[in-house]
């Protein structure tokens, strides 16, 4: 994981959600300086103060570390949409019916 990078966009998310270091700090409760060393990357945070990052922020995990935001993906790849509206019609039970034929097909693959 290229760390400079993540504290990179923590830092420019944070500004871009007019939030500052003590603000984000108070709501994931720990230090400013703690969050200031993350987003310069002299720290290096645990998974899970990286998963509420991005909640706060609003920010996909993935688009954090790959560099790379998955939802954006999703949205621009017609099959993924046209499967998705498939399952939104579904109940849950036929919805664990289909994600158990999935993964028997994809073993099978």
């Amino acid at each position: 994981m290229n760390f400079n990078l993540i504290g990179q966009k923590i830092a420019e998310a944070r500004i871009k959600n007019n939030k500052t270091q003590e603000s984000l700090a108070e709501e994931l409760n720990i230090s400013p300086a703690f969050l200031s060393n993350i987003e310069t990357a002299k720290r290096r945070p645990s998974l899970s103060t990286l998963i509420l990052i991005a909640e706060k922020l609003n920010l996909s995990l993935d688009y954090l570390i790959y560099d790379k935001d998955i939802k954006i993906e999703i949205n621009n790849d017609i099959y993924i949409k046209q499967l998705f509206k498939q399952l939104e019609r579904l109940d849950e039970n036929k919805k664990q019916k289909f994600l158990d034929i999935m993964d028997y097909i994809a073993k099978k693959l």
